[in-house]
């Protein structure tokens, strides 16, 4: 990966080693990130993101056409919401462009910022069950005195 990005002219690019990823996450103001893992962890984390996600053009042709395949969204935030949380940029939506006007109203406009916060707080509530680990503990214990 690094080699790519000096490859690309990015020479100041610094690599951050993954044990450092959620202290950087919680301290971001927005993230870009792709379907998955990285979209649930600022849900979880209740930091604003963008949606970005392109596959190559025949894969996309493939999947419309012959498999037709198509979802409401694809993001768990707003799928779990049933509405628009985060916004998808997915294939030909994910241009810089784009990526700029949400970047902007994200870290910009006070309301839609505090909308995806609040959202994600809501969200955390239906996936996060309150002290886990006591639960877990609870059960145990039910589980050994049976």
């Amino acid at each position: 990966m690094l080699l790519a990005a000096r490859q690309a002219g990015l020479s100041d690019l610094v690599l951050i080693d993954g044990r450092y990823s959620y202290d950087l996450m919680v301290r971001a103001r927005l993230m870009l990130v792709k379907s998955g893992t990285g979209l649930h962890e600022c849900m979880l984390l209740g930091v604003p993101a963008i949606m970005c996600y392109r596959v190559p053009g025949y894969l996309a042709w493939f999947s419309r056409h012959v498999l037709r395949f198509s979802m409401p969204y694809y993001g768990l935030p707003n799928l779990l919401a049933g509405r628009p949380v985060v916004p998808e940029l997915i294939q030909e939506d994910c241009t810089h462009t784009k990526i700029a006007e949400h970047a902007g109203s994200l870290l910009f406009e006070k309301k839609e910022r505090e909308s995806m916060i609040n959202a994600f707080a809501e969200l955390r509530t239906l996936v996060c069950r309150p002290a886990p680990l006591r639960r877990a503990a609870e059960l145990i214990q039910q589980l050994l005195d049976a």
